[in-house]
């Protein structure tokens, strides 16, 4: 016997219908997955870099706040200075310095990291390939090695380093002649976070200034400068290459009449001081910098 069965009546309303309601379920999927990449994207590129100049007095510490959580510090002030210092870096949640540069064996640059080593995880050290007359420097080195800190030396050379933020680069340069001075041989480092750089000079003179320059393929990027050596001489071309950045001078009492009127005189932009506004922090979202005190 031939069973026949008939379709009952209204099941192709019933199959347009579930039809229907798949479509639009993708439809909805791919709306929800399109905010939510949208919101990611968007978030990755608000991402904030941290620069904070640190007021030490005459003297520098710069801590660097990467987007994705890491720290790094460019010099520590002196001794006098370094438990504020610490407290500073404890009060913005810093426990480890992924990267520490030591720009040249100078008190005011290396003294409070005698206090940093102790008190943070720092994993590794730049220094300039430089021993200095300083006894303290030499101290500071061995404690150091006996924490077991990656020690990395720069010999007139640099190291280019792609972090691991999308868009982030850092470049740390020595230039090593041998009539220059030690604070000509320190370690400068250039910052470069989407369309914002920022370049630390440390305490280079003007020529070493102009050979840095003469190494940028893109100056124009550079929106924030750190003048060297608290506010000392600087180059006419570092005036004209940079002009209309950001200028930070990290200074305060001293003997020496830092910062130079010259030297301010010259710069063609806006100046921010740690002697008269204190600590100031940058940030940047890879597009532009604001500055608060």
């Amino acid at each position: 016997m031939k069973m026949v069965f008939h379709a009952p009546v209204g099941d192709g309303r019933q199959k347009n219908i579930s039809r229907f309601i798949r479509r639009a379920a993708r439809m909805i999927l791919c709306c929800s997955l399109a905010v939510l990449l949208t919101a990611t994207l968007v978030g990755a590129r608000k991402a904030m870099l941290q620069v904070h100049f640190i007021d030490v007095g005459c003297a520098d510490a710069i801590l660097i706040k990467l987007p994705y959580g890491r720290n790094m510090l460019i010099d520590a002030g002196g001794r006098r200075t370094s438990r504020p210092l610490a407290a500073y870096l404890r009060a913005h949640g810093v426990r480890t310095i992924e990267r520490a540069i030591v720009t040249h064996p100078h008190a005011n640059h290396f003294g409070g990291f005698f206090r940093i080593i102790e008190d943070f995880e720092v994993r590794e050290m730049i220094l300039a390939a430089e021993r200095g007359t300083d006894p303290e420097y030499a101290k500071l080195v061995r404690r150091i090695r006996a924490r077991g800190i990656v020690i990395r030396c720069l010999r007139n050379t640099s190291l280019t380093e792609t972090l691991a933020q999308p868009g982030l680069h850092l470049t740390m340069q020595s230039i090593r002649r041998p009539h220059f001075t030690v604070n000509d041989r320190a370690v400068t480092t250039r910052l470069q976070y989407g369309k914002t750089g920022f370049l630390f000079l440390s305490d280079v003179g003007p020529k070493v200034q102009n050979i840095i320059i003469g190494h940028l393929k893109s100056p124009q990027t550079i929106r924030c400068v750190q003048i060297p050596h608290h506010g000392g001489k600087i180059s006419a071309r570092l005036a004209e290459t940079f002009r209309g950045a950001v200028f930070v001078i990290s200074t305060g009492k001293n003997p020496y009449g830092l910062p130079l009127t010259a030297t301010l005189h010259r710069l063609h932009g806006t100046v921010w001081r740690t002697d008269r506004d204190g600590t100031l922090v940058l940030a940047s979202d890879g597009e532009s910098i604001t500055v608060k005190k």
